[in-house]
Formats: C-alpha cells, sequence, structure tokens
C-alpha cells in the first residue's frame, strides 16, 4: 500500500514538473518571450525572475523520479528507449505533414533540414536515454557502497559539479546542468533516498522556501542562478521531492495526466507550434508588461498543457493500439538486456 502511495504522490509531482518547464518556456525569450521584454525593476520583472525561481527545478524533478524507480532495475528495456523516440519522432513528423498539407511550409530541402533538426532538438530525450542505459551499471555501483561512501560520491559530484560551477567558473562542467554529469547527480540523489529512508520533516518546507528564494536573490546578479546545476536549484528539487515522498496522496485521476507528461513535452516544444502557442493563440506579447500578466501566464500555461493533453489522448485512442501492435511484432524492439 506504501508503495502505492508513493507512486502516486511521483505522478502527482510528474504534473507538476511539466507545469514548470510551461512556465520556464512562457518566460523564455525565445518562446513565450517574456525575458528581456518585462520593463526592467518593473513588478512583472522581478514576477518573472520569481517564478522562474521556482519552475527552474522541472528538470530536475523528472531526473529524481525516474531515479527513483530506476535504482533498484538491473535491465535495460529496449521498448522503453523505442518508446520515448517514437513518440519524439511521431509528433515531429505528424505537425511538420499537417503544417505541409495547410501550406505553413513548403516543402523544400531546407524545411526537411529543419524537420530533422526538431528530432535532434529534444536533449532531454537523449540525455534521459544515456541515462538509463547507464542505470543498470551505476545501480551495481552504487549497491556496492555503504551509506558512508555513497553519501561521500555524492559530495563529490556536488562540490565539483554543483558548487564549483555556481560560485566559481564553468572549468568542472561547462553545461549549466544540462548534460548527463548533473543527471547521475540527481540519479544518485534519489536512490540514496529510496535507499536510506527518512522520516518526514516539517523543516523541508523552510529548506525548499529559502532555497527558491535564494534563486531568486541570486538570479536578480547572475544568470547561473537559472541552470540546473545551480547548488539552489539542486537542493530545491531535492527538498520538495523528499516533501511528495510523504505526501499521502492517491488519485487515480492524476496517475492517467501523468502518463501523458513526455507527450505534453514533445507537442507543445515543436518548433513549428512555439510559435502558435505563444504568439498567436494566446498572444504573450500583448501582456509582457500588463497588469494580467500573472493571470495571462496561469491562462497560457494551463490552455496549452490541456490543447496537448487533448492531442495526446487522441493519439492514443486512435493510433496507441495500432503503433503497440507493429511494434510486438518487432522482435528485437522487445529484448531486454540483463546487466
Amino acid at each position: 500500500m506504501e508503495k502505492n502511495i508513493r507512486n502516486n504522490n511521483l505522478d502527482l509531482l510528474k504534473v507538476i514538473a511539466v507545469i514548470f518547464v510551461l512556465i520556464c518556456h512562457y518566460l523564455n525569450k525565445n518562446m513565450g518571450g517574456a525575458f528581456g521584454k518585462v520593463e526592467l525593476n518593473s513588478l512583472n520583472y522581478y514576477l518573472s525572475y520569481f517564478l522562474e525561481s521556482i519552475a527552474i527545478i522541472s528538470v530536475n524533478l523528472f531526473v529524481l523520479i525516474s531515479g527513483y524507480f530506476l535504482i533498484d532495475k538491473n535491465e535495460i528495456k529496449i521498448s522503453k528507449i523505442c518508446s520515448l523516440l517514437i513518440t519524439t519522432i511521431f509528433y515531429c513528423t505528424v505537425i511538420y505533414l499537417i503544417f505541409l498539407i495547410l501550406g505553413y511550409c513548403t516543402f523544400t530541402l531546407d524545411s526537411i533540414i529543419d524537420y530533422v533538426k526538431s528530432i535532434l532538438s529534444f536533449w532531454f530525450v537523449y540525455i534521459y536515454i544515456i541515462m538509463y542505459l547507464l542505470s543498470p551499471f551505476l545501480n551495481k555501483l552504487l549497491n556496492n557502497l555503504n551509506k558512508k561512501q555513497y553519501m561521500n560520491l555524492i559530495l563529490i559530484f556536488f562540490i565539483f559539479f554543483s558548487l564549483w560551477p555556481s560560485f566559481i567558473n564553468d572549468l568542472t562542467v561547462k553545461d549549466s546542468g544540462y548534460g548527463i554529469i548533473n543527471f547521475i547527480l540527481l540519479y544518485m540523489l534519489a536512490g540514496y533516498q529510496k535507499r536510506y529512508k527518512q522520516e518526514s520533516k516539517k523543516i523541508y518546507y523552510v529548506y525548499y522556501i529559502l532555497c527558491v528564494m535564494m534563486t531568486f536573490l541570486f538570479s536578480l546578479i547572475t544568470s547561473r542562478a537559472f541552470h540546473y546545476n545551480f547548488v539552489f536549484n539542486i537542493l530545491s528539487s531535492l527538498f520538495l521531492f523528499k516533501i511528495f515522498l510523504k505526501f499521502n496522496f492517491k488519485n487515480k485521476f492524476i496517475y492517467k495526466l501523468s502518463k501523458h507528461s513526455f507527450s505534453i513535452y514533445i507537442i507543445h516544444l515543436q518548433p513549428l507550434l512555439v510559435p502558435v502557442f505563444f504568439n498567436k493563440i494566446f498572444r504573450c506579447q500583448d501582456y509582457y508588461n500588463s497588469n494580467f500578466f500573472i493571470l495571462h501566464l496561469i491562462i497560457t500555461v494551463i490552455g496549452i498543457y490541456f490543447i496537448c493533453l487533448i492531442i495526446d489522448l487522441l493519439k492514443e485512442k486512435l493510433l496507441d493500439n495500432i503503433i503497440n501492435k507493429i511494434l510486438k511484432k518487432i522482435k528485437i524492439l522487445n529484448f531486454t538486456i540483463k546487466i
């Protein structure tokens, strides 16, 4: 029973994480566009930075959740990798074809190159797959460490790949937390939480809020504050994760929503759809310096979430059974590698 409760708690956290992603992309200067367009030192300026300080841990949360469930595994399922790649390729292809048919783009060499680039642009997908491939080997290592050794390994990673790039320079890691090193650090943190279970502590709420506030304060000084491996982002994601591990929450609807999180991420980031969502449907450019900035952000995030959810539900109803039947006939895709 405890396992089911925890699973559902993390389903809720996964839904929150994808909402955080949408908030970050609303603010992103190349998507929703708020950053760089809000008036300097205005209320909306500080609200933008504060909201980003809360939402920037979205990717870290996804990795922590995955690490928590992968830490006990000793196998690699080719079908899991295929599922991620097929979802990515499917939506890139379908959306490209729809735009071609509707005449919003033309069938040229440049558009084909852009289409291929769109498939290869989902950095999270490929870094996640690398982590997944490494996971049984990491588990072999981590399961042979005692508690002190495990913590020392985490400390080494934390000092050199979070603290150092946060406050000194990028000598030890140059990817701002977008690469495999940060994923491994988060993976180990999640595994530690599962292996050495701790009692729920109300102080975690205080720690989480303090870390968010520190990210906010540093964001006004340095762009490093919005790196995934920034020390207070690592810590705030960890404390929020620990809080959710102890929630007594069960809801089948949340479980159903969480299953669509990856697809929502893929759909809303389609290069052809980004300007449609943010500039044409929700017209973010009209609200950067409006008194309705926060209200518009909420409406946009919820709107994009449910548009993408409906698209994925239609795919699930109309195509998933057909796709799964085809994949089952390809034996190599159902292969499991045990380590």
